[in-house]
């Protein structure tokens, strides 16, 4: 069972009243084996110093997903390097990019490894900015010259955020999940 985890928060944002709930999601986190955890932040570069020293030393748990948030080629471009460290430094099983809300076209890094998924979502509630499915073709179709799982998530806008599969163009209709 995947948990996605804090969708209204950031777990590696970087406070001190923070510590002691960071501490008890890593420990709950160690002691559900069952559950997969997807660790969503744009915060990556604090993983070095608020991420369990053990999780370095040891490895991270098996069942922890990490992933950034990227919007646009900028802060793709920033964080994702620091998300693919990852796998390295904390033997981290799955990586994943949640360009949400895509904002413009993003390109992925012509490096590997490559993230195991890619998950797009247009911008929703009021004042959304604009979405182009051009934009997640693109994304769409990079993933699969890598062999990256792809996750379209919703359309976005306002007031309806348009994140029911079935009203997606036909060809946007995948939700894909990492399996290797």
């Amino acid at each position: 069972m995947l948990v996605f985890c804090g969708s209204m928060m950031d777990w590696l944002e970087d406070r001190d009243d923070l510590t002691w709930q960071r501490k008890r999601l890593c420990d709950l986190i160690e002691s559900t084996p069952w559950l997969t955890w997807l660790l969503l932040t744009k915060r990556i570069e604090n993983a070095c110093h608020l991420v369990p020293t053990t999780w370095f030393s040891e490895g991270s748990p098996k069942n922890v997903w990490y992933g950034v948030t990227a919007e646009d080629q900028k802060t793709y471009n920033e964080r994702v390097p620091i998300l693919l460290s990852l796998r390295r430094h904390l033997d981290a099983r799955r990586l994943f990019v949640s360009i949400e809300p895509q904002l413009e076209p993003v390109h992925l890094l012509e490096t590997k490894p490559f993230p195991d998924w890619v998950i797009v979502g247009g911008e929703s509630g009021a004042g959304c900015r604009p979405f182009n499915p051009d934009w997640a073709r693109s994304l769409r179709d990079q993933c699969r010259q890598h062999g990256i799982s792809f996750f379209m998530k919703q359309l976005g806008g306002f007031p309806d955020k348009q994140d029911d599969i079935r009203n997606f163009p036909k060809d946007l209709q995948i939700q894909e999940f990492p399996t290797k």
